[in-house]
């Protein structure tokens, strides 16, 4: 069976909505190795809708020199969404079964799975005890509001740390293995 790993980029108050915006002043040589990494270990992606339509609207009009786009283009997609939009991006299949099982199918079929952003995708997988691993890139800023990752209704959940690195410009990359319930 295989992994699933959630990526998100998170101010100190704990939003992750529009990385876009804020973000891009964090970004640094070892970031980026860090992104590509996680997206070179990955055999697939698994995305919530919103992510899915934000990620089909700009990567596959990425040049093959903008970092991570050929990786992102052509990496298998999963995505999950009630409403079942039309798969607009190549190497996308669309989960039709309730999240548990769809996602539970992808670890049967998949080595390693990435799940870059998506609060609620990330919320839902973290109450149904099915995320491995969530890794933080914290950026030192605080937006002030957003959507954050953690909201109140989550189950209690240690997480036990495996890796810390300090990157430039005060960012912290955290990497958590959520512990299964007895």
């Amino acid at each position: 069976m295989g992994s699933i790993c959630a990526s998100v980029f998170m101010t100190l108050d704990g939003v992750v909505e529009a990385p876009h915006v804020w973000h891009p002043a964090f970004v640094s040589e070892e970031s980026l190795a860090a992104l590509s990494d996680q997206l070179t270990d990955a055999t697939a992606m698994l995305l919530g809708r919103r992510t899915y339509e934000e990620f089909a609207d700009y990567w596959p009009d990425q040049p093959s020199d903008v970092p991570l786009a050929d990786a992102t283009n052509s990496i298998p997609k999963y995505l999950v969404s009630r409403t079942q939009p039309a798969a607009q991006w190549n190497n996308t299949t669309v989960l039709d079964a309730g999240l548990v099982a769809a996602v539970r199918a992808v670890k049967e079929r998949e080595r390693s799975v990435l799940v870059p952003g998506g609060a609620q995708l990330i919320r839902g997988l973290l109450r149904e005890h099915l995320l491995d691993e969530l890794r933080i890139t914290l950026d030192p800023v605080i937006v002030g509001s957003g959507h954050r990752l953690l909201v109140d209704g989550l189950p209690q959940t240690r997480l036990e740390l495996l890796d810390v690195r300090r990157l430039p410009h005060g960012v912290t990359y955290l990497v958590y293995r959520p512990e299964r319930p007895a």
